[in-house]
């Protein structure tokens, strides 16, 4: 039996202000551009159209996204009850996000976090977060220097429980989201969506050491202010800012300084135990302390080459969901700020039940509200 899809009602005077007032065209020359997303002849979609201007909508997220690109507005403006006296940024939902190389329920996670983007920065949420020059020459200061804002010091990298989970609420402070969902193994090992809200996603099916190099790549996306990235899971490329948000998230999880007084510290183990025992510490891959010796000139690109060729193959975990456990889903997923605004927007009558019920994945909004209360 196969689900019934979600639907998420579109006012009709939206509809009718945004044709009017960004679209610029009139009600038959909208009905042919939106006419393939029906599979509908001209007058079909003329007559749907303007019943639509006058009664409002029921529509999928998905044929919301493409109505919004064919007229040119961001999603948000759709959703949103009333329009926006500033209107939100335009988004082309055409881009390489939606590639067919990254599997569909991915895709849903990620067109989540511009919807939400989109919504809050509509609402008139963020735009505290600075843009920061980040070069080959600085990088490594910047990272030690946001390490050291936030307050992610030794002490706390090497005895909290939880990393990823503690440096979230660290960025929810700064005013960056940061959702941890199921993601396809092996597709991607995360996103950003930069921006006024940044939100970056991460693949929760990754290795714990791998989740958290992600986080500190895609941080350094975000403060370079880049409009989206996706993180490959496997290899990174070897692009200049692939290469610059590598090193960005070496230095952050593991400054050059610390990796040299931990290697100096455990001189009498083999270099295996060594680099087990500092990555262990400070819950970061072997290849991360190896990559921050070469830098410190202490190892070489040879001697990692031989390591990395001789070393074991890493057993990857198979991490399974809890299905039916919404509550505990929805807080592991989004963290706890992130529902509380959004189901807020719904009680103050900013975004509808089913907006958020979609953007939150939950039809109904029961299981939000008791995400919230409790």
């Amino acid at each position: 039996m196969s689900k019934k899809r979600i639907k998420i009602r579109v006012e009709g005077e939206i509809l009718r202000k945004i044709r009017e007032e960004y679209f610029e065209g009139s009600i038959e020359e909208a009905a042919e551009k939106l006419k393939a997303i029906f599979g509908w002849d001209g007058e079909k979609m003329k007559s749907k159209l303007e019943e639509w201007e006058r009664k409002g909508a029921e529509l999928t997220p998905r044929q919301i996204e493409e109505i919004a690109d064919r007229y040119t507005v961001s999603v948000a403006m759709l959703l949103l009850p009333e329009m926006s006296l500033v209107p939100p940024r335009k988004t082309r939902y055409d881009h390489r996000l939606y590639s067919r190389e990254i599997p569909y329920s991915d895709r849903l996670w990620i067109r989540r976090a511009e919807v939400i983007q989109e919504i809050l920065e509509a609402e008139g949420y963020g735009g505290q977060l600075p843009k920061i020059k980040i070069t080959r020459n600085n990088v490594r200061e910047v990272a030690r220097n946001i390490r050291k804002h936030i307050k992610f010091t030794e002490e706390v990298q090497r005895n909290v429980e939880d990393p990823v989970k503690a440096l979230r609420e660290e960025f929810e402070r700064m005013g960056i989201y940061v959702l941890l969902v199921p993601m396809d193994a092996g597709s991607i090992g995360g996103f950003a969506v930069g921006g006024r809200v940044p939100i970056i996603g991460i693949n929760t099916k990754d290795r714990p050491v791998r989740q958290l190099f992600t986080l500190a790549h895609e941080l350094c996306h975000v403060l370079m202010s880049d409009s989206i990235d996706i993180c490959p899971s496997q290899e990174q490329a070897e692009e200049n800012v692939e290469a610059l948000c590598n090193e960005f998230a070496g230095e952050f999880l593991l400054p050059i300084d610390v990796a040299l007084r931990e290697w100096r510290l455990w001189n009498h183990l083999p270099l295996s135990q060594r680099l087990k025992k500092i990555a262990e510490n400070y819950h970061v891959s072997q290849d991360v302390v190896f990559i921050r010796l070469i830098r410190a000139g202490i190892l070489s690109w040879k001697e990692y080459e031989d390591w990395n060729s001789n070393r074991p193959e890493i057993e990857e975990k198979k991490l399974t969901g809890r299905g039916g456990k919404y509550v505990y889903n929805i807080r592991k997923w989004y963290g706890e700020v992130l529902p509380a605004i959004i189901y807020n927007l719904v009680k103050y009558g900013k975004v509808s039940g089913g907006t958020a019920g979609w953007c939150l994945r939950d039809k109904d909004l029961r299981n939000v509200r008791r995400l919230v209360t409790v």
